[in-house]
């Protein structure tokens, strides 16, 4: 298919899905120091297990990857 002004519409930028509150606390969407940060032990096994050895009980607490996971990272 040509690339023209009239397929533009079909041309789709995939949007990743971003966690608002992590960003205004300061954690981007893709981790924090090249930390990866995962939302669920379901959608990302290896990298919340990752999360578990250098967050350790954090990981557990309400709003994990918001203030509590960056005051930590940042005092390691």
């Amino acid at each position: 298919m040509k690339l023209r002004a009239s397929h533009l519409n079909e041309v789709r930028t995939p949007i990743p899905d971003y966690d608002w509150s992590r960003i205004s606390n300061g954690i981007a969407h893709f981790g924090v120091r090249g930390i990866p940060l995962a939302r669920t032990h379901r959608d990302h096994p290896i990298t919340f297990l990752q999360n578990w050895t250098v967050f350790g009980d954090l990981v557990d607490e309400p709003g994990y990857g918001a203030r509590a996971t960056l005051a930590e990272l940042v005092h390691r």
